[in-house]
């Protein structure tokens, strides 16, 4: 099977799709606005060269009479277009054979920080999309029932995340035993929907309240100096280290050597990060957004936080530090949760399977 994506070569999931795809065995190009090589994967940009991530949409529409060109020479069986509001719109304009369209969170929902498209434009927009796809893919329910709520036929969305690379992602073996001090983790990005001032907040409230831990904060962002330095207005550079932007081949090892995993996102899709904290027995205390009920059992098998306050955040943690029977037990449940729910390797076989059958034909 030929499989033409168009996505971002920087953004999280291509790299992963690019090279299952080609593993499995099919032809594959990736045309993204974004200038990244990903190894191993033609990549073939057609953005600017300098992308700026905070310009306006127009972009996607300059390079459309390239896409439909590169689409015709390639001849896909089908095109696969992950983020709605940018390669899904693309996707809509320039190709007319087989298509599916994957919704991942900021592209459906209003999210702080995104570039601001008016309401009602963008809902025609996304209802023009998903009705030009086969089929659409999404992440989580809310995704889901978001994109049936604007008229979209609610059988023609099919619903799971990406998940997480279950064989990576593992917990340490001694992870039973006892740590000191404890390793507090947050590995979301530093930009405005995931809220990280609020979590380095509440690292100064539990210092101040006399929790003895270090905490490691993992992740790029424009914002990342900005936090950088409330790092260092609060005194907390002897036991907070902002790492910046890390190789992802090094997260497993840090999250398996943590004890409690932190996010105080604003909205998610389903979060990867989460997962991956999941899989590895971290235990979670993350904000209280529609995105984590499904994963998380607030109370048995992590905490709910508001995601604003970082004196609730620093009272979740605090608690769940001095529950270590709690944690122990949340880490068997939520690891088996991701082994039947969040398996990379399933969910992956599933999204091909998809692909398939749009190839195919099948509605």
């Amino acid at each position: 099977m030929r499989i033409a994506m168009i996505s971002h070569s920087n953004s999280p999931w291509a790299p992963h799709y690019g090279r299952w795809f080609q593993n499995a065995g099919h032809e594959v190009i990736i045309l993204s606005f974004h200038p990244d090589p990903i190894e191993g994967v033609n990549v073939i940009p057609i953005g600017a060269e300098q992308w700026n991530e905070h310009k306006g949409k127009f972009v996607y529409l300059t390079a459309m009479f390239r896409v439909r060109r590169l689409l015709r020479d390639f001849r896909p069986d089908v095109v696969f277009a992950p983020y709605l509001i940018s390669n899904g719109l693309t996707a809509a304009l320039t190709w007319r054979g087989p298509l599916v369209v994957s919704a991942r969170g900021g592209d459906v929902l209003i999210q702080a920080g995104r570039t601001r498209v008016p309401v009602g434009l963008r809902n025609r927009l996304i209802r023009f999309i998903c009705r030009r796809a086969d089929r659409i893919h999404a992440v989580s329910d809310q995704l889901a029932e978001a994109v049936a709520s604007l008229g979209i036929n609610r059988e023609l969305v099919e619903c799971f995340p990406m998940g997480v690379d279950i064989e990576r992602f593992k917990p340490r073996p001694d992870s039973q035993v006892d740590r000191e001090p404890l390793h507090l983790i947050c590995t979301r990005r530093h930009k405005p929907v995931y809220q990280t001032d609020v979590v380095i907040r509440a690292l100064a409230l539990l210092r101040d309240q006399g929790l003895h831990f270090r905490a490691t904060i993992m992740g790029g962002g424009h914002l990342l100096d900005e936090r950088r330095r409330q790092v260092n207005e609060l005194r907390l550079n002897d036991i907070a280290t902002i790492t910046g932007e890390t190789r992802h081949d090094q997260l497993p090892k840090t999250l398996a050597d943590s004890d409690i995993y932190i996010s105080a996102s604003a909205s998610d899709g389903t979060s990867s990060s989460l997962l991956e904290a999941m899989a590895c027995k971290v235990f979670p205390v993350v904000s209280d957004i529609p995105a984590n009920h499904g994963w998380v059992q607030p109370g048995e098998t992590g905490y709910f936080f508001e995601s604003t306050s970082a004196e609730e955040l620093a009272q979740k943690v605090a608690l769940a530090a001095a529950n270590r029977e709690l944690r122990t037990s949340a880490g068997e449940v939520n690891r088996q949760l991701v082994e039947e729910r969040g398996s990379h390797q399933k969910n992956m076989t599933r999204l091909l399977h998809l692909l398939e059958r749009v190839a195919g034909g099948a509605k």
